[in-house]
Parts: C-alpha cells; sequence; structure tokens
C-alpha cells in the first residue's frame, strides 16, 4: 500500500472509529452499533445536503431579481396576447 493510501486509512481510522450509542429506557438498555461506513455514509449525506442548502440558497437570492424582471416579463405578454384575443372575440362577435 502507497504511503499516501496508509496515511489516508488511517486518517479514516482515526475520524470514524466504530461506535457504540447507548439508550436507556424503562430498566432496558439497548445499544445501537454504527460501524465506520455507515458514519462516514451518515457524514457524507449532511455534507452533500448542507452543500445543497448553501446552493439553492445562494441561487434564490442571486436569481431572485432576475426571476421577478422575467414574471413581469411574461406578465405583459400574456396581457398583450388577452388583448389580441379579446379584439378577435369582438371582431368575430360583429361579423
Amino acid at each position: 500500500m502507497s504511503q499516501f493510501g496508509s496515511r489516508a486509512r488511517s486518517l479514516f481510522d482515526r475520524m470514524f472509529p466504530e461506535r457504540q450509542i447507548y439508550h436507556r429506557s424503562g430498566g432496558t438498555v439497548r445499544y445501537v452499533s454504527l460501524s465506520p461506513g455507515k458514519q462516514a455514509l451518515l457524514a457524507m449525506t449532511a455534507v452533500g445536503l448542507a452543500g445543497w442548502c448553501v446552493y439553492a440558497t445562494t441561487n434564490t437570492l442571486l436569481e431572485g431579481p432576475q426571476a421577478t424582471a422575467s414574471n413581469a416579463e411574461v406578465e405583459r405578454e400574456r396581457a398583450k396576447y388577452d388583448r389580441w384575443l379579446n379584439e378577435s372575440r369582438a371582431q368575430a362577435a360583429a361579423s
């Protein structure tokens, strides 16, 4: 194994040792054992979720004014088409 691989494995083992979570309720004690793989998966999930929250918040804050302008433009176009449709219906009714 390379020096990098052994150092990475050593870091992983230090960060994610096997853990037991004890829960006492009603006079009984139970425990859940978390393997290093499960802990790493939970950590990656938490980091991914936090990253997504940061991305979505940033995107919303930065794109907000553009979305508002775009919505206003869509409403103007819709009003224009509604006027054309009403004019067309009025002409058809007059005929």
